[in-house]
């Protein structure tokens, strides 16, 4: 095998897979998007504690108070995550627990704070109850009095929406450039074996040159 159809192989195992990696990541970005959509779904927290989820997992929640005190999940020590009840707007003194507000990216109440404060919408994904942890105990002790419903919508106010379509575009565009360029290779190799070569033996060669002498 000569140096040349080394490299063709080399660049057409390199185009495969590097058109197969970018396909996955594809497919991969197309789940989210179908999971989470391009767009936080705007919904008041009236509806999501009355309605549950209706369509994608993002959403704006609107129409809202806070609670009155975060709740600060720890894990060995570290402040694993931080939460907060949020009501509807205009909800009596004590209203059930339907929708909580968590953050594990917030290294402080003050700035959990923060990231609540003047704010009249919050933004974020919907975790799965596995992923909640052990957000119902904690609500209960620090939240006594209150009824927490059978299922409480924990938001995540950390997931800032899924990747842009324009990075999607980008890769699809490169599996295909990737692709297109693994196929040459392959072609080329393929055409490099059936190129006829005229070698000629080498005593033969040496009884021509003693010929001409």
């Amino acid at each position: 095998m000569t140096t040349a159809q080394k490299t063709l192989i080399a660049g057409c195992i390199l185009g495969l897979l590097g058109a197969g990696g970018a396909i996955l990541f594809i497919r991969y970005e197309q789940g989210v998007q179908a999971h989470y959509g391009t767009e936080p779904q705007r919904t008041r927290v009236t509806e999501l504690a009355q309605n549950g989820l209706e369509g994608k997992h993002w959403v704006e929640l609107t129409d809202f108070k806070l609670g009155p005190r975060a709740v600060v999940s720890t894990q060995r020590g570290a402040i694993e995550a931080i939460l907060t009840p949020v009501f509807p707007a205009g909800a009596g003194e004590r209203p059930p627990i339907h929708v909580v507000l968590r953050s594990s990216k917030s290294r402080s109440l003050e700035e959990f704070g923060l990231r609540l404060r003047d704010r009249k919408t919050h933004r974020g994904a919907i975790l799965e109850q596995s992923a909640a942890g052990n957000s119902r105990e904690l609500l209960a002790a620090s939240y006594p009095g209150h009824v927490l419903a059978p299922q409480i919508w924990v938001v995540d106010i950390d997931f800032g929406g899924p990747s842009s379509s324009g990075w999607a575009t980008a890769v699809h565009s490169a599996s295909l450039g990737l692709l297109v360029f693994g196929v040459i290779c392959l072609l080329g190799f393929i055409g490099s074996c059936f190129t006829r070569k005229d070698y000629l033996p080498a005593t033969g060669y040496e009884e021509l040159i003693n010929a001409h002498l």
